[in-house]
């Protein structure tokens, strides 16, 4: 664990450090605080709040070696690793496993070292308050299917979305991914700007909730 550092960039964006490797996922921010580093820049899929070209500016300064959904419109290449739900690859020393989502692209589950990590993309129980009740049950029938393919998946850190537009139903995902998978950790993602809407945050189960306060900062 001391080779092992987590910073939340913005929104659904991490930077994970493991002894001399920085891990990104969905980063859309700051990408201007890299330079000389080896880098391993994961993509979940194409929405513009998971995935910004200019993440090919990072091979200006850098060692990069990207990992995308199939919908990330980059060509698979020596350092562009196209892959879709079901792949699994060996990235740089880490184990990855892709597995699905309830939108659009793919979830990751990254071993990095003594770790494990899960990384959701959109993989979220979209239950929109003014969708009827067909569609409120379609998303969360579709939700449950997709965490059921990640159960007996060891999981230390699950980054999971809490998205406050949700409402009343905004925690539906990380109850729910708490109750079936039990990560060591849940890292609440996909608020925006809006830090206020996951401070109040708790749990009774043993999971352990890291929230973080402002963008671009170290929270483990």
């Amino acid at each position: 664990m001391n080779n092992f550092r987590i910073k939340h960039i913005f929104h659904s964006g991490f930077h994970i450090e493991y002894k001399e490797k920085i891990l990104l996922f969905d980063v859309c921010h700051h990408l201007d605080q890299y330079e000389n580093e080896e880098i391993i820049c994961f993509v979940t899929h194409s929405h513009s709040d998971h995935y910004n070209p200019d993440i090919l500016k990072l091979k200006e300064n850098n060692d990069v070696i990207f990992v995308v959904s199939e919908d990330v419109p980059l060509e698979a290449s020596d350092d562009v690793i196209k892959v879709t739900k079901g792949d699994q690859a060996f990235v740089k020393g880490f184990d990855v496993k892709v597995f699905g989502t309830t939108d659009l692209g793919v979830s990751y589950l990254v071993k990095i070292g003594e770790e494990s990590i899960f990384h959701s993309g959109d993989l979220n129980w979209w239950h929109w308050e003014n969708d009827d009740y067909r569609k409120q049950q379609e998303e969360q029938e579709l939700y449950e299917r997709e965490i059921s393919e990640l159960v007996g998946h060891p999981v230390d850190f699950a980054f999971v979305p809490v998205d406050h537009r949700l409402k009343t139903f905004h925690r539906l995902s990380m109850d729910y991914f708490i109750d079936k998978i039990g990560p060591k950790y849940l890292i609440p993602m996909h608020f925006g700007n809006e830090y206020q809407s996951i401070q109040h945050l708790k749990t009774k189960s043993k999971t352990k909730l890291i929230k973080s306060e402002y963008p671009n900062s170290y929270i483990f």
